[in-house]
């Protein structure tokens, strides 16, 4: 697995471009739906016969993970006050496609909620995880993230009116790189991590800047208001699509804010 990670964020390096799309439903018995899939199927076209595609006959064509699953299974022990945020997390899965053949290679976040504040709550608890997580881990894979898409994300909805409020990602921090004379062990590791985070936090740049992100809002009733004024409509009127740049996806942006009222 962390043979693949590297592949992949080797070929972050080219001027590919990924796809994100996010499709959240509300039905009328109040429950929420949520898929978002990263497409990077042009990964595998720039690949060919590189390791990536190599590595495909190691790694499941079609994986499914649960990620309170995963939580439990690779934490030896759950830290006092984070069981109830892992319980949070149980009606969220992860999809892996990973087919070269078919030129797939596809990434889904999705699950089903009995309300929005069972929505609110998985993610809010998957992003306070990933921070647990990543404060007790010491590599340099530890540095790598994008700008918690889904931690900074609020929402809200009453039956008619539906509210997405963005907190915008704070900006990137640039790190100066020097020459190690002078420096210890410790801290030329350090400097190296930063070094390699900066580098892949450009590329990761590079490749979402190009793709599109496609977000849908679907609901029971026909849409009356958008505040989004670039917003377009479903035939039947009861749901509102809007296109972004994928670089919004790494880093939280308020033009993803929004507000939609229904009949």
């Amino acid at each position: 697995m962390k043979k693949l990670i590297i592949t992949i964020f080797s070929l972050f390096l080219l001027l590919t471009s990924c796809s994100v799309y996010e499709d959240l439903y509300f039905l009328e018995n109040g429950q929420v739906k949520y898929n978002m899939t990263i497409d990077a199927a042009e990964l595998l076209a720039i690949a060919g016969t590189s390791s990536l595609k190599n590595s495909n006959n190691k790694y499941p064509k079609d994986s499914i993970m649960n990620f309170s699953e995963i939580i439990r299974e690779t934490v030896d022990s759950i830290p006092s006050g984070m069981e109830q945020d892992i319980k949070n997390t149980e009606p969220l899965y992860m999809r892996v496609q990973n087919d070269d053949s078919l030129g797939i290679f596809k990434i889904s976040i999705y699950g089903d909620f009995d309300n929005i504040d069972a929505f609110t709550n998985a993610f809010a608890s998957m992003s306070k995880l990933e921070k647990e997580g990543k404060s007790k881990t010491n590599n340099s894979f530890s540095k790598f993230y994008v700008n918690d898409p889904f931690g900074r994300n609020s929402y809200s909805w009453d039956g008619t009116m539906f509210k997405r409020v963005v907190t915008a990602a704070p900006e990137k921090i640039e790190y100066e790189i020097t020459d190690n004379n002078g420096i210890n062990d410790e801290e030329e590791n350090d400097n190296t991590g930063l070094s390699l985070k900066n580098s892949i936090d450009g590329s990761m740049d590079r490749l979402f800047s190009q793709g599109n992100m496609v977000i849908k809002y679907h609901f029971p009733k026909k849409i009356k208001k958008v505040s989004n004024e670039n917003a377009t409509f479903s035939m039947d009127g009861k749901t509102a699509i809007l296109n972004y740049s994928a670089a919004l996806f790494l880093n939280a942006d308020e033009r993803l804010s929004i507000e939609i009222e229904t009949e």
